[in-house]
């Protein structure tokens, strides 16, 4: 299907063969992780759980696309540690209720200070500028004050917001292993 799009889009450009798979491998990306998300969203639906699924997929993945963190090595080990991540937030919704502010504000800012130190968190990250390493750490400082924000504001998602912020923090933490290998 990637291939398909590729030389519909590409049709009247000249590109070199190299210029070509990297494209169709961008679009082999984007296809898989679209699906990816369906996957979660329709198991979101089929539970009763659809609105929560999308904000736990808001927050994880978009703290994700700026730290990193652990990489599965096949799409199906990728999608089922995003399906079992997903799967512990939505049962720590049902039984989690952050009742003191001290815990909710603690495990925050132990969270807040894994991405600070650790973001970011990915294979390439040797290639990245030092203000590139600033900018990803500051969108992600603001990120989560944000998500903080939305949970005080919302507190009927808290557990979801500050849960996928956890989670993502784990993951950091996981690659953190991967990267001294």
């Amino acid at each position: 299907m990637a291939e398909w799009i590729v030389k519909c889009t590409l049709m009247n450009q000249q590109q070199s063969k190299e210029e070509s798979i990297i494209i169709q491998y961008g679009a082999d990306l984007i296809i898989e992780n679209f699906q990816k998300l369906m996957i979660i969203i329709v198991a979101g639906f089929l539970i009763g759980a659809l609105k929560e699924t999308i904000i736990f997929l808001v927050v994880f993945c978009s703290l994700r696309f700026n730290a990193g963190g652990y990489h599965a090595q096949t799409g199906w080990g990728c999608i089922s540690l995003l399906f079992c991540i997903w799967g512990i937030i939505m049962i720590c919704d049902k039984i989690f209720v952050f009742s003191s502010i001290g815990v909710l504000l603690g495990l925050v800012i132990t969270t807040f200070s894994f991405f600070i130190f650790l973001t970011p968190q990915t294979i390439n990250s040797c290639c990245f500028t030092q203000k590139t390493i600033k900018r990803k750490k500051m969108v992600v400082s603001v990120m989560i004050i944000g998500y903080l924000l939305i949970s005080f504001l919302i507190p009927q998602y808290q557990t979801i917001i500050v849960g996928a912020m956890i989670m993502e923090a784990a993951t950091l933490l996981v690659g953190l292993k991967n990267i001294f290998r």
